[in-house]
């Protein structure tokens, strides 16, 4: 089954939606790579010791929770916002594109995914899911 959902931005127009100064460019997003990590999981290319990490992965996979709510309360804060379905890499530069931005992300020590702090989380694979793994369903937006 395939749905397709588009939506509009009343009174807006296509540059307005779009809109950042790359010194404003303010992205937020909780837990990246946690759905890739719960694919991972499900295709037997990731064990995880713990049970509730387990769990919270492959649910966050197989129940992603779009954020309607928040995206509604952003409306009218945020000049572009997108839902990152296809990673952070790639859906942020829908934005920067649009917009004729540039971007740089924190990989601080609150990037990565829930299990962060187990073996599962450590090296490139965590890093790689948390900026291109995609499914996430977060929100990635811009506020000037």
């Amino acid at each position: 089954m395939t749905l397709g959902i588009h939506g509009f931005c009343p009174a807006r127009t296509r540059s307005e939606a779009f809109r950042c100064e790359a010194w404003r460019l303010d992205i937020r997003h909780r837990h990246p790579g946690d759905s890739a990590a719960g694919l991972a999981i499900l295709q037997d290319r990731l064990v995880v010791e713990s049970a509730a990490d387990a769990d919270y992965l492959l649910a966050r996979h197989l129940r992603p929770m779009p954020r309607v709510l928040q995206g509604q309360a952003l409306r009218d804060l945020a000049s572009s916002a997108i839902d990152l379905s296809d990673g952070l890499i790639s859906d942020l530069g829908h934005i920067l594109k649009a917009s004729g931005c540039g971007a740089r992300i924190d990989l601080g020590r609150d990037a990565g995914i829930r299990c962060a702090a187990a073996p599962c989380g450590r090296g490139s694979r965590a890093l790689r899911w948390a900026l291109s793994g995609g499914e996430d369903y977060e929100l990635c937006f811009t506020g000037a």
